[in-house]
């Protein structure tokens, strides 16, 4: 889970060093080696990500917390 506890959906970058398969709302991303911006956006309240694959995957995004 990745929640946001802001009043706005944050954009979320995905850092992965290997292949993965990663499912969101339903919607199936496969990625490589690399770095992906503003890959989803994770709404307010939080989203439910699904991860298959080997390795390492980093998700950066900033809460807006006031």
């Amino acid at each position: 889970n990745l929640p946001n506890n802001g009043s706005h959906r944050v954009a979320v970058t995905v850092e992965s060093i290997s292949n993965a398969e990663i499912v969101v709302n339903g919607n199936t991303y496969n990625i490589s080696k690399g770095t992906y911006t503003d890959f989803f956006y994770v709404p307010v309240g939080g989203i439910d990500v699904d991860i298959s694959g080997y390795g390492q995957l980093t998700f950066s995004y900033n809460e807006e917390v006031l």
